[in-house]
């Protein structure tokens, strides 16, 4: 009879809890088609060779996380940043940059319009296009016939700052863009393993400043509003947006004048010159709320 294998040699061929123990008796070998393949069992991995999908179509992928985000279990804390100008930045100008700079409108109008009518959308049909453009006052030729995701730059000691802040309070992305320009793919594996989930305008049905769209990532992560704090440089979408919605913001100021000198008499924003500068104040802020 033989000998049964040692512990170490155990450690060293573990046993697939899949199958059944082989107590030495001989066995058939299970045919190629009972066989469950790597992508079987781990359906949600990348497979090499892999195209990026389009980002109109939902990606099991994006909501993988979602159910599985809470508040970080030492602090009761959630933390959504923005993406562009907070996180990083991209090369050209955005879809709705284009699309305000083209517009006889106030630039702050403009911007309304698009948020409204282009950012939550989760396509983008020819009908949606002359809305938007009629809208703005433009022609339909403004509208760029082909548009695709340009690849996001970080900014210097981003991961550092998101490491940091991971440490203290569970971190998504909030961001505003429209389904045209997103990559969530290339997004999530940019930011891995420090951010958990993401919430694009077009995915969620709402952009930022509605209240709703911080509500909607709270309700969602399973946390209060009261236990959440939004990251981002825009004034109007991440602050005043934020608070209306009872969350409490850093402003990432990239040495500008605060717009609402006022608003500062609020505790529930804070401002900093970079998002290195924003993870010491979330780091303060988690110490205050644990003491």
């Amino acid at each position: 009879m033989g000998r049964s294998p040692s512990f170490a040699a155990r450690l060293a061929c573990p046993i697939d809890p899949r199958r059944p123990v082989d107590r030495g008796h001989s066995r058939a070998p299970r045919p190629p088609d009972a066989r469950r393949s790597r992508a079987a069992l781990c359906p949600y991995l990348p497979r090499r060779g892999e195209h990026r999908r389009d980002p109109e179509v939902e990606d099991p992928r994006d909501r993988q996380g979602a159910a599985n985000v809470g508040g970080h279990p030492m602090t009761g804390l959630l933390v959504s940043v923005d993406v562009g100008g907070t996180l990083g930045h991209v090369d050209r100008p955005s879809l709705a940059a284009t699309l305000a700079t083209a517009s006889p409108l106030d630039t702050s109008e403009a911007r309304r319009i698009i948020r409204q009518k282009l950012h939550a959308q989760p396509s983008i049909s020819p009908q949606i296009v002359v809305d938007v453009c009629a809208a703005l006052q433009v022609p339909v030729s403004t509208f760029p016939r082909a548009i695709a995701p340009a690849p996001l730059r970080l900014v210097p000691n981003a991961l550092t700052a998101l490491r940091a802040m991971s440490r203290h309070a569970t971190l998504v992305t909030l961001s505003n863009v429209t389904c045209l320009e997103a990559d969530p793919s290339a997004l999530r594996d940019l930011l891995h393993p420090w951010v958990l989930d993401h919430f694009p305008s077009y995915r969620i049905g709402y952009a930022k400043p509605d209240p709703a769209a911080f509500q909607h990532v709270a309700r969602t992560c399973h946390v209060s509003t009261a236990h959440m704090v939004h990251i981002g440089d825009d004034w109007t979408c991440d602050v005043v947006g934020a608070r209306t919605a009872g969350v409490t913001a850093i402003w990432i100021s990239h040495g500008r004048p605060v717009p609402e000198p006022d608003r500062l008499t609020d505790h529930g924003v804070l401002v900093a010159a970079d998002l290195v500068a924003a993870s010491r104040q979330l780091t303060e802020l988690a110490v205050r709320r644990r003491s």
